[in-house]
């Protein structure tokens, strides 16, 4: 990873420099986000932890610490998905 300084302060009045972040319930190909953060330079923040409709594997719960207990309640993706194409 490479870090370098700004030569010139970026426009935090729009968010298109951001930090994303997400956690899955696995490695297949049909594993599902869980945990998902998108923070955007002017100090905006999206962060949600969506309810999987399939089971977290033990080793992704080994990484994140999420089991399908702790999401019980939570909105599904298809929620959560709108909200965040609907973010800032």
């Amino acid at each position: 990873m490479v870090f370098r300084k700004f030569e010139t302060q970026p426009d935090q009045s729009k968010c298109n420099i951001f930090i994303l972040d997400s956690e899955t319930t696995g490695l297949t190909s049909n594993a599902e986000i869980i945990e998902l953060l998108c923070a955007c330079l002017n100090g905006e923040a999206f962060y949600r932890k969506p309810n999987p409709t399939i089971s977290i594997t033990p080793e992704s719960t080994k990484i994140n610490n999420l089991t399908s207990h702790d999401l019980t309640g939570h909105q599904y993706w298809e929620k959560v998905e709108e909200e965040f194409f609907n973010f800032n």
